[in-house]
């Protein structure tokens, strides 16, 4: 039996939709995108959990949730029912999936609708169906490392002379400049400069020396300062 404790931890891992809808399986997951839920130092299926609390408890050990959307991320139990290995061969039968029918869903539950699909061409002349929100989600996976990345490398002094040469209101295309008054400041603005970020100047006469973002600089500033801070 699930308890409600329980139930409500596995419940907050899901994405409910409408009651006749898919609802996804936001927790760990397993093959092919079937959802992983711990239940008193165990491993299970989500799908398993789904239905036991909705009352239905799994007849045998030969049963298996199975799904009448044909979606494995979904957990709604208004779209499962227990069965055993031989009942899911004749229901991929009768619904044709055992014939290279391609999937109506991707492994994280987004629907291969006419919106949602992207139709690619491998080089053997095959040709496959990608998700649309699961493509532009890697890509702004990739665009977070990078930056994080590109950040990671800058010492703090380095950080800080970023943030405190600030657009300059005469142009707005460099930054104001920051005096270097210390070896240390020196230091920061000419590892700077080598990375393509900045300029400096200096130091001559009783002037100290000077250094001001470009607009690589500027864009490098703009990744330091949290959102919603002041520019």
């Amino acid at each position: 039996m699930i308890d409600e404790q329980t139930a409500a931890l596995f419940w907050s891992k899901i994405d409910r939709q409408e009651p006749d809808e898919c609802w996804p399986w936001r927790g760990q997951t397993q093959g092919k995108g079937y959802g992983a839920f711990h239940h008193k130092g165990t491993l299970r299926r989500a799908t398993h959990i789904s239905l036991e609390t909705d009352g239905r408890s799994r007849p045998t050990e030969a049963h298996f949730a199975l799904h009448s959307c044909d979606n494995p991320p979904c957990v709604n139990p208004a779209h499962l029912w227990w069965g055993t290995q031989l009942e899911n061969i004749q229901d991929a039968l009768s619904k044709g999936r055992l014939n290279n029918r391609e999937p109506t869903h991707c492994k994280n539950g987004h629907p291969f609708n006419e919106a949602n699909t992207l139709r690619v061409v491998f080089p053997d002349g095959k040709r496959r169906q990608r998700c649309r929100a699961c493509a532009l989600e890697s890509t702004r996976r990739a665009r977070r490392k990078k930056k994080e990345a590109g950040i990671m490398g800058l010492s703090n002094p380095m950080r800080r002379m970023l943030i405190a040469s600030c657009p300059d209101d005469a142009t707005g295309e460099e930054g104001c400049g920051v005096e270097l008054t210390t070896s240390q400041l020196y230091a920061a603005a000419r590892a700077l400069k080598r990375r393509g970020l900045g300029e400096v100047t200096g130091p001559g006469g009783s002037l100290p020396g000077m250094y001001w973002n470009n607009r690589d600089g500027l864009a490098k500033r703009l990744d330091l300062i949290p959102q919603g801070s002041p520019s």
